[in-house]
């Protein structure tokens, strides 16, 4: 029998990297809070005399959540009691990501299923896989050879093991997968499937339907036969309560195989209909002509749970199939809608008429028409959120959307509008300042991606008309440009160009003056940073409740120093980058740690 030591020597180098799961600053989200201990001991009593196992177990959570890693690695070679809470904390996310650590931990954790079902859901001694509460599954094939094939410099050999690698991969690694999810985890709550290349079977969908999974993440995954999952007689009546889910399978259409994920995602929704919070479906416009959802021909239930929904090139059979997602009738407690304009969605939204629980409406329309009569914008009028995510003309925001806004949407306090071009016209602008419930706002022109940046930002203008809204508290552009040396005010991020001649001691402390060029970037950076706090600091005078911004691609708070400087803006980061995650949170649909 193991002993403690031994035990913890096996464990020591399998400590997990944290999860997926983004946070609303960008960073990674906070982990779930781990169980306590008397349900990771599973009724096992505490065998310690000292006096920190007699605290109750809320308490000895609370306090090690605050715990440093070294802290919690001291703290489990304390007993075993106190190695179980340690392991509660280091454990509770885990990311599979074909290490060899990683794949020592898959063979302890399939040696603890086998246990489990020799002897009745039980192990003789404590176990790893009850701590498990959020698990990250890389399901690249390609991070399973860039592992292993590093060992081989021979190109034969490179080969072999390339070849033996996907082979292990795609048949025991799956199957000890499906055996630690049916058997070794029994109070996993949160499961992402992140990455692409790997084709799902049936067997292991309805493994995943009878755990104890509530949120679960399906992001670029395959199939290739069509099928429905199958729950056991003895879960049949409790379906797959789901509480969030994100769909994102495909139709593998290399294998030579014509077909739809149809049955499967309708199988899916069909299970967990009754619970389901928060749905996010994607499909690619690679498939869509190939992947015609329909789901009202299966007697699907309304989601009436339903508070969030995305829906991305998800090709719909017909109207009657939204229905059953999108419904404006007053049982609906839908708050959160982010949707495009494909297949039959643009159709609906024009008909759906008022959904009066909606708050947030996050739209990713291309190409809006100046004689789009935004019907559904006009019933919605009750909305708090709003995001056009990509570029419109001035005819659409100027002339049709801006003038709705002003004279109906009197509980609008956020709006995300970006325009084509390289410039918003002073008309858009009266018409924001309008709009006095906002409390925070972002505002962009041109293309949103790549290193050109055209549109040269007059802040002047800017604070003339959104000093107008006293309730604001973050201000965000993107896409802002500023003059530089060179001329080109679109490569004024990218060449990184300084001003010598304006150079401050500040901006060459450090430095070697006789080589500045050699230092030219850091020089940009400075000069580039004071000059976007000056620029916050006089939309900090204008606005008395701003709390936080964007300019400049540098993120920016606000603090009050007393009477001698006041209120003034401070950088939060070193950083100068762009932050499209951090504003797709902050002004879309917050996925938090969905």
């Amino acid at each position: 029998m193991s002993t403690y030591s031994d035990n913890e020597d096996v464990l020591e180098p399998l400590m997990p990297m944290p999860s997926c799961g983004e946070h609303k600053d960008g960073k990674e989200a906070v982990p779930p809070i781990p169980l306590f201990c008397d349900r990771i001991n599973e009724d096992r009593s505490p065998k310690s005399n000292l006096l920190l196992s007699k605290l109750p177990f809320e308490i000895l959570e609370a306090i090690t959540r605050y715990l440093s890693e070294p802290s919690l690695s001291a703290l489990s070679l304390v007993s075993k009691n106190c190695c179980q809470l340690a392991r509660s904390c280091r454990f509770s996310s885990v990311r599979f990501n074909y290490s060899l650590p990683q794949s020592h931990l898959i063979q302890k954790l399939s040696e603890e299923a086998r246990e489990r079902v020799a002897n009745n859901g039980s192990t003789a001694l404590p176990s790893i896989g009850p701590f498990f509460r959020r698990l990250r599954i890389m399901t690249d094939g390609r991070f399973v050879s860039d592992e292993y094939e590093d060992m081989a410099k021979d190109p034969d050999e490179k080969k072999q093991r390339a070849s033996q690698t996907y082979s292990l991969f795609f048949s025991d690694y799956l199957h000890a997968l499906g055996l630690i999810l049916a058997r070794a985890l029994p109070h996993l709550v949160h499961l992402d499937i992140c990455e692409h290349s790997i084709l799902l079977t049936q067997s292991f969908f309805n493994i995943l339907a009878g755990s104890s999974i509530q949120h679960l993440r399906l992001d670029r995954v395959y199939v290739d036969e069509e099928f429905e999952i199958v729950l056991p007689k003895a879960l049949a009546h409790r379906g797959w309560p789901l509480r969030t889910l994100h769909l994102e399978i495909f139709w593998y259409l290399f294998g030579g195989k014509r077909g739809s994920t149809a049955p499967l995602c309708t199988s899916i929704l069909k299970l967990c209909a009754p619970t389901l919070e928060q749905f996010a479906w994607v499909s690619s416009l690679n498939s869509v002509q190939n992947d015609v959802q329909s789901l009202a021909e299966k007697e699907l239930p309304r989601l009436v749970q339903l508070r969030e929904l995305m829906l991305r090139c998800v090709s719909i059979s017909d109207q009657s199939t939204l229905n059953l997602l999108v419904f404006p009738q007053s049982e609906s407690r839908l708050k959160v809608l982010e949707t495009d304009e494909y297949s039959f969605i643009g159709q609906f939204l024009e008909s759906c008429g008022t959904i009066r629980s909606l708050e947030t409406f996050v739209w990713h329309a291309i190409e809006l028409k100046p004689n789009n009569s935004f019907t559904f914008l006009r019933h919605n009028s009750q909305l708090s959120k709003l995001s056009i995510s990509f570029p419109q003309t001035s005819a659409v925001l100027d002339e049709g959307i801006l003038p709705m806004l002003s004279q109906s949407f009197q509980k609008l306090i956020s709006l995300s509008l970006i325009w084509e071009g390289t410039s918003i016209s002073t008309t858009a602008l009266q018409l924001i300042g309008t709009l006095r419930g906002l409390q925070q706002i972002h505002l962009s022109t041109g293309c949103q991606c790549g290193w050109r940046n055209e549109w040269v930002i007059k802040h002047q203008e800017m604070r003339k008309y959104l000093k107008e809204l006293p309730h604001l508290k973050k201000l965000a552009f993107s896409r802002d440009s500023y003059e530089g040396r060179r001329g080109f005010e679109d490569d004024y991020y990218h060449f990184k160009t300084p001003n010598f001649r304006s150079a401050t001691l500040e901006d060459l402390s450090g430095l070697d003056e006789l080589d500045r060029d050699k230092h030219s970037d850091i020089i940009w950076e400075r000069q580039h940073r004071r000059r976007i706090l000056a620029e916050a600091d006089d939309y900090v005078r204008v606005l008395p409740r701003l709390e936080w911004m964007y300019i400049g691609k540098i993120r920016m708070g606000v603090v009050d120093t007393g009477e001698c400087q006041g209120r003034h803006a401070v950088a939060l980061s070193q950083e100068i980058v762009d932050q499209y995650r951090l504003l797709k949170n902050m002004f879309g649909r917050d996925t938090g740690n969905y």
